[in-house]
């Protein structure tokens, strides 16, 4: 089953669009700057170059929207920091395959 990239993401209150692009080009970045993913709190857009490594990168870009939404900026450019995270967070939801559904589920009242 193939799983449909998501097209937006509510992050803190903002709305981020998220790109999916084909190569680090597409991605807009400054001279001698190449990444797989961007996040762009200023005009609520995420790029995610589309690759094997897609889910973590879009986790590590989610991150940095995390930390810009709750003003830990200086935590948001730590750049190591938020690539553990995204590791961890994606190695623990895919290991943990009811724990999302729980999450999700639990926002509608705690369950008896």
């Amino acid at each position: 089953m193939t799983m449909r990239r998501p097209g937006r993401a509510l992050v803190g209150g903002l709305n981020y669009r998220v790109k999916w692009v084909e190569e680090m080009g597409d991605i807009p970045s400054g001279p001698g700057e190449k990444f797989v993913g961007r996040c762009a709190p200023d005009d609520a857009t995420i790029w995610v170059m589309r690759s094997k490594s897609e889910v973590v990168t879009l986790a590590h870009e989610l991150i940095h929207a995390m930390f810009t939404a709750i003003s830990r900026d200086a935590l948001s450019h730590d750049e190591e920091l938020v690539d553990q995270l995204a590791n961890a967070l994606v190695a623990t939801l895919q290991q943990s395959p009811g724990l999302l559904g729980y999450l999700i589920e639990t926002r509608k009242g705690v369950p008896e």
